[in-house]
């Protein structure tokens, strides 16, 4: 069963450091959740913020129910949002905006170049350093983000996968990273409601690693092969495949070809 945590088990979240969060939105504190993104989906009908964090998820999860891997030293949060728009038509550009916002605020903490894989993975030096999940349920927007922070190690089937600690050789303090990610997150958010998204399409495309690549791309039905030309105001991938045919993907999961 998932109990909500007093804060003096949370000691990267007390005091001074909840209240700085709270700005975001009602906290809440878990060691435990299936998902955080479960958790907030059930707090939808309050109609009210909300930033759910635990310490650890058993089933944590990015698009297509793919599982990720969420043990203790990550940040493990959603985020819970009620827009002015219709949420529906926006979760693609909602997940390009924050998978920027986290990209930047790990840059500057760690002094790394972080890039992104489309549609929604957190990179660095070609490993996975995170990935996110945004989600519209009724008037309510979910953002769900998972990062690899202070792990040291990896079980021998994530061999794609890092930590910022691995990485630069340094511990991170969850409510710090959490408070700059949330804060840039909603500079970028205000500045989206404005009609100012377009503005940040070229640091967006600047840091996708499949633009320019040959790919494989398994979708629903079909794997297709090609070269990805582009990426669009939409966040779908714009791809020439070997037959010649121009394709724009949405959903499916691309790989990159390595030259041989």
């Amino acid at each position: 069963m998932e109990k909500l945590l007093s804060t003096e088990r949370f000691t990267d979240f007390t005091g001074p450091n909840l209240s700085e969060l709270a700005q975001f939105g009602k906290v809440y504190l878990f060691e435990t959740v299936s998902s955080t993104q479960d958790i907030a989906k059930k707090l939808v009908s309050k109609q009210e913020p909300a930033l759910v964090i635990a310490l650890n998820q058993t089933k944590g999860r990015g698009r297509f129910l793919r599982r990720w891997h969420s043990v203790q030293g990550g940040l493990y949060f959603s985020y819970l949002l009620f827009p002015d728009f219709s949420v529906k038509d926006k979760t693609a550009q909602m997940t390009m905006l924050i998978s920027l916002a986290v990209a930047q605020t790990l840059e500057s903490l760690s002094g790394q170049k972080i890039d992104l894989r489309w549609p929604n993975d957190i990179m660095i030096s070609g490993k996975k350093l995170g990935g996110l999940l945004c989600e519209a349920r009724q008037n309510a927007l979910i953002i769900g983000v998972g990062i690899n922070l202070n792990q040291p190690f990896f079980p021998a089937f994530l061999s794609d996968a890092t930590s910022l600690f691995i990485e630069t050789n340094q511990n991170y303090e969850l409510d710090k990273v959490l408070r700059l990610i949330l804060t840039r997150c909603t500079n970028l958010y205000q500045e989206f409601n404005t009609g100012k998204f377009a503005q940040f399409l070229p640091e967006i495309k600047s840091r996708h690693i499949l633009l320019n690549q040959r790919v494989r791309a398994d979708l629903w039905l079909r794997r297709i092969e090609g070269n990805v030309l582009d990426l669009d105001d939409d966040g779908r991938l714009l791809i020439r495949t070997d037959s010649g045919r121009l394709l724009t993907i949405t959903a499916g999961k691309v790989h990159r070809i390595k030259s041989v």
